[in-house]
């Protein structure tokens, strides 16, 4: 994709969002790492604290959400598909 027919207001904004979002999505990503190593365990017995897990999953879901508020905020689905559409509309 080239960049020549996106506005330079545009482009900032896309960079603020990304900016935004590559830090959620490395804080999940870390997560999941750190998650990733219990299949080590697989054969040892230890307890699990269920609030340490439900507290993980709320900042996860958090994160989340965050990432979806983050990409509407630059250009919701529903005006990028109404926009493909119209793109669509007109090339018929």
């Amino acid at each position: 994709m080239t960049t020549d027919r996106i506005d330079k207001a545009t482009l900032q904004r896309y960079i603020q969002s990304r900016e935004k979002i590559d830090k959620d999505i490395d804080f999940i990503m870390v997560f999941t790492a750190i998650l990733s190593q219990y299949k080590e365990c697989a054969g040892d017995t230890f307890l699990v604290d269920l609030y340490s897990i439900g507290y993980v999953n709320q900042m996860m879901h958090g994160k989340i959400l965050d990432i979806i508020e983050e990409l509407d905020l630059f250009l919701s689905l529903g005006d990028a598909m109404g926009a493909v559409m119209e793109v669509v509309t007109k090339e018929s």
